[in-house]
């Protein structure tokens, strides 16, 4: 990494500005985000790598790369369709199709969408694309899926767990640019076969690659009972079952996402659109910034130091990309 003297760095400094993991030689990656901004407040878009100086405390880090944030988002859109959670029956899944075309409509076409229904099992029902028409056409096919009443064979309850990790491991590479999850859920039972202390260490791996949820949430039907021993699953080894309210808003303040919750499925559509709309604005603020990856020999603890070689740049600095609420 160059040296530059002192008198040519703007340095910023910043206390816990991300995490760093361990790679296989032991030494710690991270990456944070830089908005370069001119001395008459414009966007300063022609840095490369070798014009970020980053150290850890006294210790000099390496800049492996620092890119405008323009890769489109990857959202996979993972649908709670379970049946004995939607009391308003065949028009309460309409009303999830109408909140689901909202979201397509207004989102840019230019992020791959994967669409997935997590109600009774994990079901892909369309891989990522651009093509809205394609969406659409998967949006028309969703239905009910069997829930606690659906007899002896089908699975109660939403599988947002087992959906999470099976799209995650099996339609994200994992070097995705800006991975994201949108969950539309009800609040109700969590049935899915992965348990929540499996799940927390599963979950490290998308957490470190910046993954971002986002959910809403309709609230329309408690359902505090756990019922039967699938459902039961949720809160193995706990001494009380996490309502699933509860577990959702923290996935999304621990990966700086959106949470929000409606009375009824007939407010997706107004929640949806919302949601997209701050989903693309959030992205065109962010496609200023500069995605910028180091490696540290170690990590003190002590925050990162930031400079920049050019006098007439100055810098802000930030963790990750993290929605204000």
């Amino acid at each position: 990494m160059p040296h530059y003297p002192s008198r040519l760095v703007t340095a910023v400094t910043v206390v816990l500005v991300t995490g760093l993991l361990a790679d296989a030689r032991g030494q710690q990656l991270g990456e944070l985000y830089v908005e370069a901004m001119s001395e008459t407040g414009q966007p300063v878009l022609n840095l490369g790598p070798r014009d970020f100086s980053v150290q850890d405390g006294e210790i000099a880090c390496e800049v492996l790369s620092a890119q405008l944030a323009t890769t489109p988002m990857r959202v996979a859109l993972l649908v709670d369709n379970s049946g004995d959670l939607l009391p308003a029956g065949g028009a309460g899944i309409g009303a999830v199709r109408d909140g689901l075309n909202a979201f397509l409509d207004t989102l840019p076409r230019r992020h791959e969408i994967a669409l997935v229904t997590i109600g009774g099992r994990v079901q892909s029902r369309r891989d990522f694309t651009t093509n809205q028409e394609a969406l659409k056409d998967a949006v028309r096919g969703i239905s009910l899926g069997r829930g606690l009443g659906g007899g002896s064979t089908s699975l109660a309850g939403v599988r947002l767990l087992d959906g999470v990790r099976e799209i995650w491991e099996g339609r994200f590479t994992g070097n995705e640019p800006w991975p994201v999850f949108v969950l539309v859920l009800n609040n109700g039972v969590e049935t899915s076969f992965t348990t929540s202390g499996a799940f927390e260490e599963f979950f490290q791996a998308p957490l470190a690659a910046g993954v971002q949820i986002h959910t809403v949430l309709v609230t329309h039907q408690e359902m505090r009972r756990v019922r039967g021993t699938l459902a039961g699953r949720f809160s193995r080894g706990a001494s009380q079952r996490r309502a699933l309210g509860e577990f959702v808003r923290s996935l999304a303040e621990v990966t700086g996402g959106l949470f929000s919750t409606r009375d009824d499925p007939s407010e997706l559509k107004e929640a949806l659109t919302t949601l997209a709309t701050r989903m693309g604005t959030h992205y065109d603020e962010m496609s200023t910034f500069y995605r910028v990856t180091v490696r540290c020999p170690e990590s003190r603890g002590e925050g990162l130091f930031v400079g920049v070689s050019r006098l007439d740049v100055s810098l802000r600095l930030f963790p990750d990309r993290r929605l204000s609420p």
